[in-house]
């Protein structure tokens, strides 16, 4: 209705008298009303209606300006909530999403825009934007009213029109099939037609539905930048049998890497061959084996000469290292390092060197001691590389025993320190002692200039600033804490070498249980009176 007021009042047989106000009134309105409406409804599938059923416009419709109504369409598929499609650009790139939610085909938004109307259809077919990317899960099936041809009839039809709208622009394809190897190679043959116009493609299928990309070659796949390969084992294996550690790859799966002459980023789940001329191209790796062995794993990264971001998934174990090696390795390209699970790493890191490295991030299962294993062989290897402090820390393990000296102890150890991130949210493990504690936050309180003790030993340069699932601490401390740092005293910050207001630009806290104090909302009006981005909610 108001959106209804607000266009009668406009003069709309001329769109450039349309007021910018009314215009972006239109935006927040239709996309609050009617795309909302729309993108509710439910739809047979991506082509199942024809032209015939496509309602008309509204009138009123027809007077609104195309770029307008691109530009609620792209606002409407950027907030879509799509986990699936984290690893193709999530924090870290390749981490599967689990478990997929039985979504057949993602994005959702674009078809059911081209579902409304006539006017929806054309601009939305037009906009190539809407349908760079595609994801596919293929684990379930209904073959209650659909044979077998059928179905892999639909997929191929489907593919071939939502990649063709894409026009030029390069596409994202993400295909998770493990169950079904039959309709897995059917839509690995139907994306092989878009094969040069791929930048990023996932394959989450079993081995044999990937022979169809053996008989691509280099100027078949002149754009593939990031491929992923994955398969899930889950073979129980003899962790002290040597001979599951030099099993050899299927060379198809890796034949058709070292064809992709762009391709910097690599994600696998199986033991790669060594001779492969992929390596010195990589900048990023990803390796999803569980367990994999660290003398193995140490060849491979002996060849990725200009790796920038490594990221090791699953545990690891060691066996005895070769007569004629090994073997302190240096990698003065990795500035990232993200481990998951990483139970059995310390032989690992303690033969690399990482001068430069800046990002870590330690996630997942690390049972019992394993948690401040990790975290004493991480300082050693930044105390061996010379390497003066990491700049972002992610701590967000499932289960673990931290102790807040050993947190404390590496906390020291990196006073350059401009972004933590640490969550206790993880609901699996009741267990944990909470990272986030009384302790914790005294220890990253500064001291107000006034009182000039010096204690700005924890994080002084802490920009940002990410506390998941707070139970160990109270509103007041939390509201001490950002005070502190709302109050860093300019002569503390010239002696460290910097020179603002605040050394705070983005706060987020989830707490366990309800908020009420009011000296925390005072600090969360100061902070964002300061232009910082605060969050401070409440979850279960």
């Amino acid at each position: 209705m108001i959106l209804g007021q607000q266009l009668r009042t406009q003069d709309m047989s001329d769109p450039s008298k349309i007021s910018t106000v009314s215009l972006n009134s239109m935006s927040s309105g239709l996309t609050v009303s009617i795309i909302k409406a729309a993108l509710s409804q439910p739809i047979a599938g991506d082509e199942s209606r024809s032209h015939s059923s496509y309602h008309s416009p509204p009138s009123i419709f027809e007077h609104i300006p195309i770029e307008i109504w691109q530009e609620i369409f792209l606002s409407s598929l950027q907030h879509e909530h799509l986990p699936e499609l984290e690893e193709l650009s999530g924090p870290v790139w390749g981490r599967t999403a689990f478990p997929p939610r039985g979504e057949t085909l993602l994005p959702k938004t674009p078809p059911k825009l081209s579902h409304v109307c006539t006017l929806w259809r054309d601009v939305a077919f037009a906009m190539p934007e809407l349908w760079d990317t595609l994801y596919i899960n293929i684990f379930t099936r209904d073959t209650a009213t659909l044979s077998v041809a059928d179905i892999q009839e639909r997929y191929n039809d489907t593919i071939h029109k939502r990649l063709s709208r894409a026009g030029e622009r390069p596409l994202k394809i993400c295909l998770v099939g493990q169950g079904n190897p039959a309709d897995a190679t059917t839509i690995v043959r139907s994306i092989t037609q878009f094969s040069r116009k791929w930048e990023t493609l996932h394959l989450a299928v079993p081995s044999e539905s990937l022979y169809p990309l053996a008989g691509l070659e280099s100027e078949d796949v002149p754009f593939l930048r990031s491929l992923k390969i994955f398969q899930y084992n889950w073979r129980r294996r003899d962790p002290m049998n040597p001979e599951q550690y030099h099993s050899k790859p299927n060379s198809a799966q890796f034949a058709f890497c070292d064809k992709a002459m762009k391709l910097r980023r690599l994600c696998i789940s199986f033991c790669p061959p060594l001779t492969s001329a992929v390596w010195p191209r990589l900048q990023e790796i990803n390796l999803q084996m569980t367990p994999s062995e660290t003398w193995g794993i140490l060849r491979v990264l002996k060849e990725c000469v200009n790796l920038q971001v490594l990221t090791l998934v699953g545990f690891g174990i060691t066996l005895d290292p070769p007569a004629s090696e090994f073997f302190s390795l240096e990698m003065p390209n990795i500035h990232t390092l993200n481990l998951e699970h990483p139970v059995g790493r310390r032989w690992l890191l303690h033969q690399l060197s990482l001068p430069n490295l800046r990002h870590l991030t330690l996630r997942g299962s690390c049972e019992g001691q394993n948690s401040q294993i990790i975290l004493h062989a991480m300082k050693d290897v930044l105390n061996r590389s010379s390497n003066p402090s990491l700049d972002t820390l992610t701590l967000n393990f499932d289960c673990h025993a931290l102790e807040l000296d050993v947190v404390l102890d590496f906390l020291a150890r990196n006073p350059l320190l401009t972004e933590l991130h640490i969550d206790d949210g993880t609901p699996c493990m009741t267990t944990n002692r909470p990272v986030i504690n009384s302790g914790l936050l005294r220890a990253l309180t500064l001291e107000n200039a006034s009182r000039d003790t010096g204690a700005a030993e924890y994080c002084p340069l802490l920009r940002r600033v990410k506390f998941v699932g707070c139970t160990g601490v109270s509103d007041e401390e939390v509201a001490t804490f950002l005070q502190s740092r709302i109050d860093l005293a300019l002569g503390k910050q010239e002696e460290i070498g910097v020179s603002t207001s605040t050394c705070l630009d983005a706060v987020e806290i989830t707490m366990k249980r309800p908020s009420h104090s009011h000296t925390l909302d005072i600090v969360r009006k100061r902070l964002s009176d300061e232009r910082v981005s605060i969050s401070i909610h409440t979850t279960r």
